[in-house]
């Protein structure tokens, strides 16, 4: 059977979001003593534990030099939910990792990693920071905006030609699977990072 490039692209961004149900249980099962450390210490815990597991998403080759992958919904998802100390080791495992791949795609890659970190960070200090919860449809809204951003930087930092093509196999995809697991995992980490949430409300962070 002969399946679109499209979907077969789909299909495998939605079995690369694998690692993330993965992460969901282990955050729970560490986050009791993760509770127990200075908030310093347990932001950047976190961070170094969700960068960790975001390297298992495995980049989907596309073309040569040009990839695409879930990893960057673990970077939205720390950023929002857990600010800037926590995206930040996130951002730095990914980063590293991507240049270590290397191909025409990287500046592209970069500024969507780099915009989703800043733009998630400000989201954290609107709403978890003042104690408001995220709507689902903040968490779908979210996720259109980070695939339209990916979609963007493709655009403007790829040759002509190659970005035309790429965003025609990659569009589809991107735009479908991005906000279902923005959202899923949104939900997901909402529940277990209420408790928390309380106790920033009611003391400063240091």
């Amino acid at each position: 059977m002969n399946i679109p490039l499209e979907l077969r692209l789909a299909i495998d961004l939605l079995r690369n979001m694998a690692p993330l149900l993965a992460l969901i249980f282990v955050y729970s099962v560490f986050r009791p003593r993760l509770l127990g450390l200075p908030a310093v210490y347990r932001d950047l815990v976190t961070g170094i534990l969700f960068g960790s597991f975001a390297l298992l998403a495995t980049p989907i080759l596309v073309s040569p030099g040009i990839f695409i992958n879930g990893r960057i919904i673990v970077i939205v998802t720390a950023g929002a939910f857990f600010g800037w100390r926590t995206v930040l080791p996130v951002t730095a495992i990914i980063i590293i990792d991507r240049l270590m791949l290397g191909g025409i795609g990287v500046p592209a890659n970069l500024a969507s990693v780099l915009t989703v970190t800043l733009s998630s960070s400000l989201l954290y200090q609107r709403f978890i920071a003042h104690g408001r919860a995220y709507r689902t449809t903040h968490l779908v809204w979210l996720g259109v905006a980070v695939a339209v951003q990916a979609l963007l930087w493709t655009l403007l930092l790829l040759p002509a030609d190659t970005a035309l093509t790429t965003l025609s196999i990659t569009a589809p995809p991107i735009m479908v699977v991005y906000p279902l697991a923005t959202l899923l995992f949104g939900n997901a980490l909402s529940t277990r990072a209420a408790p928390r949430r309380a106790r920033r409300c009611a003391a400063p962070r240091a």
